[in-house]
C-alpha cells in the first residue's frame, strides 16, 4: 500500500474499499486475524477502526492501493 491510513474509518467503508462483503471483513477480523490484531487494540463489537489495526489488516492481506 503507497500511503497508510491516518483516519479511522467505519467497517462499512473497510468492506467496500477492500471489495468485500461486511460479513467477510467481519469474519477477517473476529475470526481469521484477530489473534493479529487484538493486542493492537481492535475489540471485535467497534464500529471504528483505528489507522494502526487499518494498517496492519491491509498489511496482512497484501492490499494495493492503486489511487
Amino acid at each position: 500500500m503507497n500511503k497508510p491510513f491516518t483516519k479511522p474509518l467505519r467497517k462499512k467503508e473497510l468492506a467496500r474499499i477492500l471489495d468485500v462483503s461486511p460479513s467477510t471483513l467481519q469474519s477477517y477480523l473476529n475470526v481469521r486475524y484477530y489473534h493479529l490484531l487484538k493486542d493492537l487494540g481492535y475489540e471485535k463489537n467497534s464500529r471504528i477502526l483505528w489507522p494502526r489495526v487499518l494498517n496492519e489488516l491491509v498489511r496482512i492481506l497484501g492490499f494495493q492501493d492503486d489511487h
